[in-house]
Parts: C-alpha cells; structure tokens; sequence
C-alpha cells in the first residue's frame, strides 16, 4: 500500500512539473496563423525574385542558421508548356553544389469521355475528343500583397485566349491565402482552367503533367503538410536525391463552378515523348470554372527549439519510471502465466469491469514481494498505451462481433506509423 501511495503521488508531482513546464513556454501566435512565431522566426526566409516577361526566378534563402539553404525556382511559360525548374542547395557558405533537382510540366488539356466511369482518362479505353496545348502565354504578371504585414510575392502566368491561369505564390514565412496555409519551404500554385471550348457535351478534362527528375517521382501516402497539420486531404509525388526528398502535392478536391469536388489522378507512367521521363494526369469533372490548388517544395527543412528542461522533472521522471518498470514486471508474468491480457479497471466498489467503461478507468498496479526476478524468464518486454483519441477513432465504425477487439489486436501489432497509416486511410474511405 505504501509503494502505491508513493507511485500515485510521484505521478501527480511529474503531472504538475510537467504542465509547469509547458505553461512557462505557452506557444505565441501573433499573427492568428496557426503556427507559432518563434517556429516562424526560426524558418524564416528572405526572398529575391526577378522577373523577366517570360522567364521568374524565385530564391529563397533560410535567413540564420548554422547551416543555411537556398530554394531555387524557375518559371517558364515557354511553347512546351509552363515549365517549373526547382533546385535545392544546401551550403555553410556558397551555394555551389545542387543538392536536389526536378521540373514540373503543366504541358496540355486532354478533352476526353470516360468509357468506363472511372474518373480517370486511360489512353487505351477512353475516347480523346482533343488536346489543348498549352503554348501562348501574356507576359508574367508580378506584384507584392501584404497579408498580416507578411509581404506575400505573387505571380500570375495565362494563356493569351485565358482558358489557362497559373497564380504563384511565395511567402518568407508562414501565411494564409484563400484559406489554405502557404508555408516558407515551397511554391503554391492555384490552377484556373476557364471557359474551356468543350467539343462534347458528355466529356471531362484531364491535366497532362510531366515529370523529370534524376530518380523517378512515386506517390506519398501521407504528406509532410498533412504530418505536420499544415493540410490536410492532399495527395502527392516525391523524388529523392541524396537524402534530400522534393514533393509535388495537391488538394485532393477542386473547386468546380463554386462546388468541391474530388479529384482523381492517374499512375505515374513514362512521357510520350521521352522514355527517360515520367507523366500523369490530374482529373476533373467537367466544368465552366476549376480551381485546383498544387504545390511544389522540399521536405525535412523545419528547424525547431529544443526547450529548457528542469533537471528536478528529469529525476523524477527517472523515479517514476524505474517505479512503474518494477509494478510492471508483475503484470506481465501474470500474464505469462495466466494467458489473459484484458486490461482491468478499478472503481471505488473493487467491482472489476471491462474496457468499454472508460470514464471509470484508473491505473491498476501489480505488486509481488520480488517481482525482478521474474524478468529473467519474460526478456523483453513491450508496452503500448492506448489513448482515448485512438479509442474515439475505433468507434466511428461499426463492428461485429468480436471484431473490433480483434482489429485492435492486430493495430497493436504495429508501429504507431504504420496503425497512423491505417486509420488515415479507413477515415478517408468512412
């Protein structure tokens, strides 16, 4: 009993430390983005653009650090399309050596009808009604807005009959822009495809894309705006180049005459014209207005503050730690050697329940006389918690049966990655 009393009121002491400690270090948001300012003082980025009537150069350069990087992209609405070059360089102090290059080619419009409903073009079983090539650009159009005193660069880039709109935006730090976040390490881009000349009253578009990297691009189940709750419903490409990761996302909606509607793109394939290269296409359901949002940057670049941490907290963690190893040791040679490992609850009434109840759930400990011992015969030992998050997931769906004990078991099973993964997938599909 006094060994229980001992690890309840440690666990309460490391509680209280431990919001102190939080507390003392609140999170700012001056700016009412949603990131914190220091996060944004410690990415920040300073911008350069020279613009040209067919030819942008953007650089953006972290602005402190002991290891700096540069971002380097190009804008070309050229007779091939409308290029974007991407280069990333990291450097104590030149920038001489690239360390990550790709290009993205918004090459044509495909007019086609979708034999087989899937809200894909394929080449082999859909009929092509036309291609629309996207070679006669206005001159690039370049302006500053100042959004929450950020200065904002934007860039427009159009066909001359304005069927086709390319606006880029570039941000020194974190800032919002037709309600979605722009972040200091990409280029967002906001596609318009306007009054397209339809030759068919029952056909879609699709959005031809070429990919050129030094090693092919693949998909990314989960982007690391969505990891990082910058988006969410993205889908996405990546290449890596040594150890550097370059993406080209998208929303997996677009707006289609002021309505959202989803977005379907194809497998990556090789490009018509060069077997060296990639392509895909991004579909849309048909439409007088679309308004599609993608973007084009380099992963892992977030630099972050490592927080002061009390040494008082850090001993009491070690206590309470070694404390509940040895609570722990009994319970899982009480299951070696009871083959159950349903959790138990413990209400004031010593009524043991089930799982399910979980507003009555306490911290039930096992103690024996010399339960070290037993960690001779159990070796490793593995623990998960279950979070009350992760439990509300659960039960939005419904289960038969056993099963929802038995799904569990098998997420259990996994990474938190990989049951992360999972869930992502299934809620998406919900």
């Amino acid at each position: 009993m006094k060994k229980s009393k001992l690890l309840l009121g440690l666990s309460f002491l490391l509680i209280f430390l431990f919001s102190f400690n939080l507390e003392s270090v609140v999170a700012s948001d001056d700016d009412d983005d949603g990131v914190d300012d220091e996060f944004e003082d410690l990415n920040r980025r300073i911008i350069q653009i020279e613009v040209q009537d067919y030819q942008a150069e953007i650089e953006s350069v972290l602005k402190e650090g002991n290891t700096l990087n540069a971002l380097h992209f190009k804008i070309l609405p050229i007779e091939e399309g409308l290029v974007v070059e991407f280069q990333f360089m990291e450097d104590n102090e030149s920038f001489g050596e690239i360390n990550l290059e790709f290009v993205i080619t918004f090459q044509e419009i495909v007019e086609y009808i979708d034999n087989n409903s899937n809200g894909i073009y394929d080449e082999i079983s859909d009929d092509l009604i036309q291609s629309y090539m996207l070679t006669e650009f206005w001159p690039i159009n370049y302006s500053v807005l100042s959004i929450s005193d950020v200065d904002l660069h934007y860039l427009e880039v159009q066909t001359k009959d304005g069927v086709f709109k390319a606006h880029f935006y570039v941000a020194e730090e974190f800032v919002y822009e037709n309600n979605s976040l722009i972040t200091p390490n990409q280029v967002k881009i906001n596609i318009e495809i306007n009054n397209f000349g339809y030759s068919n009253n029952n056909s879609q578009l699709a959005l031809y894309i070429k990919l050129e990297s030094e090693l092919d691009f693949e998909r990314e189940e989960e982007t690391e705006d969505e990891n990082k709750g910058f988006a969410i419903n993205e889908q996405g490409l990546i290449t890596a180049i040594n150890q550097f990761t370059g993406f080209f996302t998208w929303q997996e909606n677009a707006t289609i005459d002021g309505i959202n509607q989803q977005v379907q793109s194809t497998s990556i394939t090789t490009d018509d014209l060069d077997e060296d290269e990639q392509k895909m296409y991004i579909n849309y359901q048909r439409g007088i207005n679309i308004f599609h949002d993608p973007k084009i940057g380099v992963e892992g670049l977030w630099r972050s503050k490592i927080l002061p941490f009390p040494i008082i907290t850090l001993v009491i963690i070690i206590v309470v730690i070694s404390a509940i190893s040895v609570s722990v040791a009994y319970t899982v040679y009480h299951y070696s050697h009871n083959g159950s490992i349903t959790p138990i609850l413990k209400d004031k009434g010593d009524d043991y329940r089930s799982f399910d109840n979980r507003k009555d759930l306490v911290v039930q400990i096992f103690e024996d006389e010399d339960p070290i011992e037993k960690l001779i015969e159990l070796k490793d030992i593995n623990i998960t918690a279950i979070s009350e998050d992760f439990v509300d997931i659960i039960n939005k769906f419904e289960w038969e049966s056993n099963e929802k004990e038995e799904f569990i078991a098998e997420l259990l099973s996994l990474n938190p990655a990989e049951r992360k993964k999972i869930l992502n997938k299934m809620l998406k599909k919900r």
